[in-house]
Order: C-alpha cells, then structure tokens, then sequence
C-alpha cells in the first residue's frame, strides 16, 4: 500500500516538472507582453504616438480650457446674463400666505418631546402659548 502511494507521489512530481517546462517553453515562445500604445490627437486631428508630444498636447489642451483667453469681455458678460436668467427662472415663485387657521392646525399637529428646529422654540411652548400667541404667529 505504501509503495503505491509513493509511485502515484513520484508521478505527480514528474508530471509537475513536466508541466513546468512546457510553462517556461510556452512564455519563451509567447515572448513578454506588448503594452498598447496610447494616442492622442493634436489640434489638427493628427496621432501623436511620441511620449513628449503627447505630454505637451495635454499640457496645452489644459492650458486652454484652465486660462481660456479665448473670451472676450463680452462674451463673458452674456454668458453671465445667461446664467442668471437661468437663476431666475430656477427660483420658485411666490408661494401664498397661510391663512390663520392653517397655522393654528399646524401648531396642534407639532409633536410634543422633538427637537426644536432653528428657532430653537420646543413645540409645547407654541402649543401652549394658546390663541394670542396663535394669532402673533399668523400675523408674522
């Protein structure tokens, strides 16, 4: 039994060796691995492959879009309208006045023992206060 388990072990050797050189045999012919070559375009639409070229294309493309001198002051100044008639018309409009009897519903709605919110007022107080201090909340 033992002379069986060491035949089957010396195999296994064998055949990891064997393995091994057929590995090493298949990276020699395989040969090392080629990166692939990043291009990039210049402003007229050429490939740069030149690693210098490349970096300098990149350092002016960016040095377009960061300074961009290519404004005028005119232009700057009708984008700037632009942007704020886009705040404007983003702004909500007005919104009615709540009426007193919606206020005094909404006070009885509060919930006792919350935290105050940032008029730091604790609910009960407002609750508590009764209709004058109702009626002063409405007329705020």
């Amino acid at each position: 039994m033992q002379a069986k388990e060491e035949k089957i072990a010396g195999k296994a050797t064998r055949n990891n060796r064997k393995l091994s050189k057929k590995k090493k045999e298949v990276k020699k012919t395989r040969g090392t691995q080629n990166k692939c070559t990043m291009f990039c375009r210049n402003k007229d639409g050429m490939l740069l492959g030149d690693k210098t070229e490349k970096l300098n294309r990149c350092a002016e493309y960016f040095g377009e879009l960061l300074n961009d001198k290519g404004q005028t002051e005119t232009e700057m100044q009708q984008r700037g309208q632009e942007i704020e008639q886009q705040i404007q018309e983003a702004e909500p409009q007005q919104t009615q006045v709540p009426t007193e009897m919606e206020i005094i519903t909404v006070i009885k709605d509060l919930k006792n023992n919350k935290n105050a919110g940032e008029s730091e007022v604790p609910a009960e107080i407002l609750k508590l206060g009764g209709n004058i201090l109702q009626q002063k909340i409405a007329d705020l």
